[in-house]
C-alpha cells in the first residue's frame, strides 16, 4: 500500500502513483478543484485520459463541469450524479467491468468501505476526508482488495500545510 499526505491538488501530483494506461478507470469525484483548473480544463480527466486507458467514467455531482468535461473529452463517459450507496459503486464496477477507482468524494468515501463484490478491480486510490484508515483497511481486506492494491492520501487542512505540518 502507498500512503501519503497531500502537498498539491494538481492531478500529476497527486494521483500520480495510479497508473491507469489501458485500464478501465471510475473517477469519483472528476470535477475542477479550482478556477484555475476550470480555466486550463486540468483536472484529473485529462489526466487520466492521456494515460490511455481502455475506458475512462467520471462521476461529480458539479453539473457545470460536467458538461465542461463532456464537450471536451468525447471520449469519456461522464456522469452528474451524487455517490449515494454501495450498490451504485458495484454496478459501476459490474457494468463496466472497472480495474482502476479514483475517489476524492469528500466524505462520500465511506460507501467504498461497504463494497462487497470487487468484480474486476485491481487498484483504488482513496483520499480520506472523514474516515479512519485502519477503518478503510479493515473494510478493503473485506471487500477481498488486499492492502497492497491501495493507495490511501490524507486530507489536512491548508493551513497545517503552509505551516510545514
Amino acid at each position: 500500500m502507498t500512503k501519503g499526505i497531500i502537498t498539491s491538488e494538481s492531478p500529476e501530483i497527486h494521483w500520480q502513483h495510479l497508473n491507469v494506461a489501458g485500464g478501465r478507470v471510475l473517477d469519483l469525484g472528476c470535477a475542477f478543484w479550482t478556477e484555475e483548473e476550470r480555466q486550463e480544463a486540468n483536472g484529473t480527466t485529462k489526466y487520466f485520459l492521456s494515460q490511455k486507458p481502455e475506458f475512462y467514467m467520471g462521476v461529480d455531482t458539479n453539473q457545470q463541469d460536467i458538461t465542461t468535461l463532456s464537450s471536451q473529452y468525447a471520449d469519456g463517459k461522464l456522469l452528474c450524479e451524487m455517490i449515494s450507496s454501495e450498490r451504485q459503486i458495484e454496478g459501476w464496477i459490474a457494468e463496466h467491468k472497472i480495474t482502476h477507482i479514483k475517489s476524492d468524494i469528500e466524505g462520500a468515501e465511506d460507501h467504498l468501505l461497504k463494497i462487497k463484490d470487487v468484480g474486476s478491480l485491481k487498484e483504488i486510490a482513496i483520499e480520506l476526508h472523514h474516515s479512519n484508515e485502519n477503518d478503510f483497511l479493515i473494510g478493503l481486506s473485506r471487500s477481498g482488495l488486499s492492502a497492497t492494491a491501495a493507495t490511501l492520501f490524507l486530507s489536512v487542512q491548508r493551513s497545517a500545510l503552509s505551516m510545514g505540518g
